[in-house]
């Protein structure tokens, strides 16, 4: 197994605005270095390294203590995944995919990745007009109202209908 790249060793800050990030890419490069451990494990007729000693090589002594009492590698990734990724917000999401604007400097291919990365957290799904409706007129309600206070505190809501957005606006 030397001949193999060997993954960088995860040491994010789980309260960092990009832990989400780094946990995701880390995870991605970890699982494939993993898949190639017992694909040639397999073809020297070996026994399948135990996931979760792997995994604990690989991890820092601080992301060790979030999983240090875990018996199974699933568990461990479950508890890695609760402590890094966050539930998006969904309203925030969409606030900020709607109100992004192109920087001055920003070329139309980093404008537009841009906006398709904000995208991600927006929790689309399949709509029927009416309901594709309200949620374009509630976003649109809360990007064009005029006090800051009463937007901030709507976008503080993870999911919110156009109702609910009213009421909270209105009281």
């Amino acid at each position: 197994m030397n001949e193999l790249p060997n993954p960088p060793r995860f040491d994010g800050d789980p309260n960092s605005p990009k832990a989400a990030k780094f946990l995701k890419h880390w995870w991605k490069v970890f699982t494939d270095f993993l898949e190639m451990c017992e694909h040639v494990a397999t073809a020297q007729d070996q026994g399948a390294p135990n996931r979760l000693q792997v995994l604990v090589e690989y991890v820092s002594a601080e992301v060790y203590e979030i999983i240090d009492d875990c018996t199974t590698y699933d568990e461990a990734i479950s508890r890695l995944k609760r402590a890094y990724i966050k539930s998006p917000n969904s309203s925030f999401a969409r606030h900020g995919l709607a109100t992004r604007k192109q920087k001055p400097e920003e070329c139309l291919r980093t404008f537009m990745q841009a906006l398709l990365v904000l995208s991600k957290d927006c929790n689309f799904r399949d709509l029927t007009a009416e309901e594709y409706k309200n949620e374009l007129v509630r976003d649109t309600f809360i990007g064009g109202l005029s006090s800051h206070d009463i937007r901030h505190r709507l976008l503080e809501n993870n999911e919110l209908s156009l109702d609910r957005a009213f009421d909270i606006a209105n009281s």
